[in-house]
């Protein structure tokens, strides 16, 4: 039986996850602490605590598996934290649980995210015939800062049009789009390079559900192309973290070349390889 853990679950639920630790097949691309017992507590807690999905598999009352996932009801939007922690035979498993997010969540988008080694779900999600959307890398920089341009600013009300029409034009189709970035402000960051009173680029940061600070979209203008826009922003948004006490990570499709060559030159270090699977339940 699948039920939404509650926030006396959430020391059994770490000892439960923690009890996979050694088991690469079930890690998840969340963090580079992964192994971290305290991490996973306080990660478990917070989910709970911000009414995000922990769903537990309980079996003669015993813990028979374990799947996080964010959701975003104004958005109709899901996304797992990596895959399902269970010892059963995980097609079942897996099984159940699609069941029960197409029964709760009719008409949702659902994101899959699993690393490289994350073979089990993998192997089940093929299987489905469920089509993979990319492959990615995660890069991660540490609390380290730049030498920064005057050039980019926090945006502002005047600059949403511009914004909205440079992220369609380089992004089309991408479901967090800039409309809905605007929308949940409480969610994202959006920096902006203006010169001339032009906007000539964007980054986009979130960490609504992680414990560190995620680039999340990057885009300059096509004429502007390779003018050190690209790192200007980059290089705000690192800063920003470092005045945190937060770490900076993204995820970048292996197919950017462009992408892939700005990190490179920034020093991003890749700590995992995901893929990115999609569906509406």
């Amino acid at each position: 039986m699948i039920v939404k853990a509650n926030i006396n679950d959430v020391e059994k639920i770490t000892k439960y996850i923690f009890s996979f630790k050694d088991k690469k097949e079930f890690l998840y691309p969340i963090c580079p602490k992964e192994k971290d017992y305290t991490w996973i507590f306080n990660h478990v807690n917070k989910m709970i605590d911000t009414n995000k999905l922990v769903l537990v598999d309980y079996l003669n009352d015993q813990i028979n598996a374990v799947l996080i996932v964010f959701v975003d009801d104004d958005q109709k939007y899901l996304q797992t934290e990596g895959g399902i922690f269970t010892n059963d035979c995980f097609d079942k498993v897996a099984d159940s649980y699609l069941f029960y997010l197409k029964s709760n969540y009719e008409g949702y988008e659902l994101n899959i995210v699993l690393n490289d080694d994350n073979t089990l779900f993998d192997d089940y999600i093929k299987n489905k015939a469920i089509l993979e959307n990319d492959s990615y890398d995660m890069r991660h920089l540490s609390k380290q800062g730049f030498v920064e341009e005057n050039n980019v600013y926090l945006i502002s009300e005047q600059y949403y049009k511009d914004y909205i029409q440079l992220s369609d034009e380089l992004h089309p189709g991408c479901f967090w789009n800039a409309e809905k970035v605007l929308k949940t402000r409480n969610k994202f960051d959006v920096y902006i390079f203006i010169k001339d009173e032009k906007l000539l680029g964007f980054i986009t940061v979130t960490n609504y559900f992680k414990p560190f600070d995620e680039i999340f979209a990057l885009g300059v203008r096509k004429e502007y192309l390779h003018k050190n826009i690209e790192e200007a922003l980059i290089k705000k948004v690192v800063n920003v973290n470092v005045s945190k006490d937060t770490d900076t990570m993204l995820i970048v499709e292996k197919s950017n070349k462009y992408e892939f060559d700005i990190f490179n030159k920034l020093k991003f270090e890749v700590v995992d390889t995901s893929k990115l699977y999609c569906l509406t339940l």
